[in-house]
């Protein structure tokens, strides 16, 4: 046995292999609230009169957040909009104005229901980034048409 090493050969990832490893994955959603509008029609003011309907809102929603941040996009979208998530054209909704934030009208706006399907998420994704962009809430059904 001689006393030199014989290196590992590295392997040689292609961009195919990359992209497809990409396309892949399973997406988890993760939430960010870095654009949520300042319109109080549509962020966490909406209840600012009610500190009992806001406390049970913000549980309604933490419970939601941690269900929905425990499985990919792909599983949300294979279930009714009643009880996963469905997108629409930012061009439908109103006033939302998001902080901070471009967004052209074509632009998929994901709805998340929680709350007994009451009240509405309201984000959007950068390309394949799997954070969800909180920009509201549509917490009396008036952010678009029902």
């Amino acid at each position: 046995m001689s006393g030199i090493k014989q290196r590992d050969k590295k392997t040689k990832i292609t961009r195919e292999e990359i992209l497809k490893r990409e396309n892949d994955c399973e997406q988890f959603p993760a939430f960010s609230f870095r654009h949520l509008t300042a319109n109080k029609a549509y962020n966490f003011e909406y209840f600012k009169k009610s500190q009992n309907e806001r406390s049970a809102m913000l549980e309604a929603l933490a419970v939601r957040i941690a269900e929905i941040t425990s499985k990919s996009y792909e599983h949300w979208f294979s279930l009714p909009k009643k009880t996963g998530c469905e997108t629409m054209p930012y061009w439908q909704f109103k006033e939302i104005k998001p902080n901070a934030i471009n967004i052209s009208k074509d632009d998929k706006v994901y709805v998340f229901r929680f709350n007994h399907q009451e009240y509405r998420i309201l984000g959007i994704r950068n390309g394949k980034c799997p954070t969800l962009q909180v920009i509201g809430f549509d917490f009396d059904h008036s952010a678009y048409k029902h």
